[in-house]
C-alpha cells in the first residue's frame, strides 16, 4: 500500500541555508566559548589550552570577523544564507518609502521573512542565536573589536606552546 500520509517536502535551498546558518552558529560558538575555556584552563593548568594550533585558529577566526568589520564587508556566511533563503522563497523584497514624492520615487527595498520562514523552526532558532536586529550596528561592531582585543590579550596572559 503506498504512503498516503503528509509528504514533507522542503526546498533544497532552504536546507542548504539551514546548513550554512548552522556552521555560522558553530563558528560564533567556537570563538566565544574558547575564551572562558582558555581562562579556566589557565587557572586549572590544562595543557590543551596552550596548544599552538588551537590558539592560532582561534585568533584567525576572530581576526576574520574584525577585518570584515573594519573593511565594511558583510560576512560571507550571512550573504550565502540570505541568498539561499531568497532563492528558496523564505525572504521577499518589501518597498520602504523614503518620504519623497511617492508617485515618482522608486523608494528603497529591504528583505523581510515571509510565512514560509515562520514555518522553518530550525532556521528561525539558529538565526535568533546569532543575529540581533534590535541592537545598533555600532554596538555590535564595538563588541567585535573588544572581543578581538580580549582574544589577543589571552595570547599574552596564556601564551601558547610553540610546536617546535
Amino acid at each position: 500500500m503506498p504512503f498516503t500520509g503528509i509528504v514533507l517536502f522542503m526546498n533544497w535551498r532552504i536546507i542548504l541555508a539551514n546548513v550554512v546558518v548552522f556552521f555560522h552558529v558553530l563558528f560564533v560558538g567556537i570563538v566565544v566559548v574558547a575564551v572562558p575555556l582558555i581562562l579556566i584552563g589557565w587557572w586549572r593548568k590544562w595543557k590543551w589550552v596552550r596548544n599552538f594550533w588551537f590558539r592560532l585558529i582561534h585568533v584567525i577566526m576572530i581576526m576574520i570577523v574584525v577585518v570584515e568589520t573594519v573593511v565594511g564587508v558583510p560576512c560571507p556566511l550571512t550573504i550565502w544564507e540570505r541568498d539561499l533563503r531568497l532563492a528558496g522563497g523564505q525572504l521577499e523584497y518589501q518597498r520602504i518609502e523614503d518620504g519623497s514624492n511617492k508617485e515618482t520615487a522608486e523608494g528603497k527595498w529591504t528583505l523581510k521573512p515571509n510565512k514560509e520562514f515562520d514555518g522553518d523552526f530550525v532556521g528561525r532558532l539558529l538565526n535568533r542565536i546569532i543575529f540581533y536586529n534590535d541592537v545598533p550596528t555600532a554596538v555590535l561592531e564595538t563588541c567585535y573589536y573588544c572581543f578581538g582585543a580580549l582574544i589577543l590579550l589571552t595570547l599574552f596572559l596564556v601564551p601558547p606552546r610553540r610546536p617546535w
